[in-house]
């Protein structure tokens, strides 16, 4: 007959980890997560597509006094007189209530109907109630007309 082996005790089995880090990592994002959410609701989560007026996109979010109402009508896309270089000139009219810098975008589309080159003005702290003049960078246009595309105000 042979002999049984040995009984044998088992493995000492280690504590169970309480993860304490994690959890406390996890309960740390909880929070803030909540208070978004929170502050989402109260506000209103207010949408984060930008308004078109008359075709023209922004960035902002004001309704009230949109920035592309304050392009003035009678823009013009003028030759520079060398290598068929034109650049567009206008005003705006700041009908915001803060001291406020324009940001504006031109397509130039050709007599074909093809978009040829884009051109930028930007127009530096205009104070509310003040007109001012804007020009954009040259660009080569022969024959094209321009098409504005996109206001920004930022205020200050």
């Amino acid at each position: 007959m042979r002999s049984q082996p040995p009984p044998y005790a088992a493995p000492y089995a280690p504590p169970k980890k309480r993860h304490r880090i994690r959890n406390t990592i996890l309960i740390v994002a909880a929070v803030f997560v909540g208070i978004g959410v929170i502050s989402a609701v109260a506000n209103g989560a207010k949408s984060t597509t930008h308004p078109v007026v008359s075709g023209v996109q922004t960035q902002s979010n004001n309704e009230t006094h949109p920035p592309q109402a304050d392009v003035n009508p009678g823009w013009t896309l003028a030759s520079e007189g060398f290598d068929n270089y034109a650049k567009v000139t206008g005003t705006v009219t700041n009908h915001s209530s803060k001291t406020s810098t324009y940001t504006l975008h031109f397509d130039l589309i050709g007599s074909n109907g093809v978009r040829l080159d884009d051109t930028t003005a930007i127009v530096n702290e205009v104070q509310p109630g003040q007109t001012a003049n804007f020009e954009t960078f040259p660009v080569q246009a022969a024959g094209a007309h321009a098409t504005l595309t996109t206001v920004d105000r930022m205020g200050f």
